[in-house]
């Protein structure tokens, strides 16, 4: 939810002009959170199982076409946050790579999820 809002509220200010206040988009993110938890129950249950690889398989891109691949993990308890992005090419070839490691700020609504 806080990644979704932070890119609505980037295409907000590239495509619109209007800049956001960066805790009013954070606000955003955390009342979008809470009604979906209201809908449907903890969104984050589904993400506490770890995904399978089996029957995983890499798809190259279209011919001069890149793929990027990214991930983005949180670690709520110790407050850290990562992101990692991998550009490749249709061959397969390695193009560029970054990651980052941060300190996260949970919302109110996460820590109420970190102490369930």
């Amino acid at each position: 939810m806080i990644t979704w809002s932070i890119w609505h509220s980037r295409n907000i200010a590239l495509y619109q002009n209007k800049k956001m206040d960066p805790k009013n988009v954070l606000c955003k993110a955390e009342a979008v959170l809470n009604s979906y938890t209201a809908a449907e129950g903890s969104p984050i249950q589904e993400f506490l199982v770890p995904p399978t690889k089996k029957g995983v398989s890499w798809i190259p891109p279209d011919n001069h076409w890149y793929n990027l691949n990214v991930d983005a993990p949180i670690d709520i308890s110790n407050g850290i946050t990562g992101l990692g992005a991998i550009i490749g090419n249709f061959k397969g070839d390695f193009i560029a790579g970054s990651a980052t490691r941060n300190l996260f700020f949970a919302t109110s609504s996460l820590q109420r999820l970190k102490l369930s």
